[in-house]
């Protein structure tokens, strides 16, 4: 008897076959797969929106940026009591995010940098990290320096991590500009009252990607739990941009910020307040972003750079135009 069977150019054809849907399919899988994390991201970012609306409605204010002012001594304990190495939002904001145990084990009367407040920064809190990014320890495994970092930063406006004025362009050489207000800064808050925008058109949170995504060490990209400045982002650069975040500690000394010139100071009154973040995501074509009236939007990296700019200001009178919105 003739036994029935596939031949080899058969079998051949038909795992080409299979081999050209799946390669059809996965674009489509991963697509849907960085939708629905996308959908996540968004979905953390109102998440946060809703927690500092609360902290509005109980303290009459947004929280800090952070707590402790440019050049002011941080409270004690810490290695080293310098402004920068003080906390940000990020603890503040814990009772209204349903994080009180967290919020219960710091003690604020010492420095967030004091090796007994270690355990507050160590907890991983997996919503305030994008899943399309994820959330990344601190490189320091030490009492003082380790914490947990976080994929969402507070707006500090158009300008600089100082807030300055007479910044100059680095999109446009020879242009300089001016701040225009921000929701959030260092050593005081604000409340809605103080957005003269419109609370729809200020921008209040925005994403950053942890320092593992890129070559070497960032600086403090992504450790919004203090206040060096990656609690932050400013709309110096457009979404996503292709230039360096100006980060002080890139730099060799003295210290100067790593900008498409190379290590210059962009700040008036030195390195720390001449920083930029760039708002980054590992998601197609844009940022999600949050705005201070509690709404989430994603903003495409198209979007032209002076309404960029405007929507980052609390005071700046702009018009808002919807392109790249």
């Amino acid at each position: 008897m003739r036994r029935r069977g596939f031949t080899l150019i058969e079998l051949l054809v038909v795992i080409a076959i299979i081999g050209v849907l799946i390669a059809l399919l996965l674009p489509a899988v991963q697509a849907a797969r960085e939708a629905a994390r996308r959908i996540q991201c968004t979905n953390n970012m109102k998440q946060l929106g809703l927690a500092m609306q609360n902290y509005h409605d109980t303290m009459g204010s947004f929280a800090f940026g952070g707590r402790t002012p440019f050049g002011a001594a941080a409270p004690p304990g810490g290695c080293t009591n310098f402004w920068y190495d003080d906390m940000s939002w990020y603890f503040g904001l814990l009772p209204y995010y349903e994080q009180t145990t967290i919020f219960n084990a710091v003690n604020f009367d010492l420095t967030i940098s004091s090796p007994a407040n270690m355990t507050g920064r160590q907890v991983k809190i997996n919503s305030l990290g994008c899943p399309s990014s994820g959330l990344d320890t601190d490189e320091f495994p030490n009492t003082c320096w380790s914490r947990i970092r976080c994929n969402y930063a507070v707006n500090f406006g158009n300008t600089d991590f100082g807030q300055d004025s007479g910044v100059p362009d680095p999109l446009q050489p020879g242009n300089t500009l001016n701040f225009r207000g921000a929701p959030f800064a260092l050593g005081k808050t604000f409340s809605m009252a103080n957005i003269m925008d419109g609370t729809s058109t200020t921008m209040m949170w925005g994403e950053l990607i942890s320092p593992h995504d890129s070559p070497g060490w960032d600086g403090p990209i992504a450790e919004s739990q203090i206040a060096i400045g990656g609690q932050s982002f400013q709309a110096l650069f457009p979404p996503n941009a292709k230039y360096p975040d100006l980060v002080v500690r890139q730099c060799p000394p003295p210290g100067d910020l790593n900008s498409i010139y190379g290590c210059i100071v962009i700040g008036p009154a030195g390195a720390e307040r001449g920083q930029a973040f760039i708002t980054k995501s590992k998601h197609a074509a844009g940022v999600n972003t949050g705005f201070c009236d509690g709404s989430v939007r994603f903003v495409k990296n198209s979007i032209n750079i002076a309404t960029w700019r405007a929507l980052s200001t609390t005071q700046g009178g702009e018009t808002i135009s919807g392109d790249g919105l």
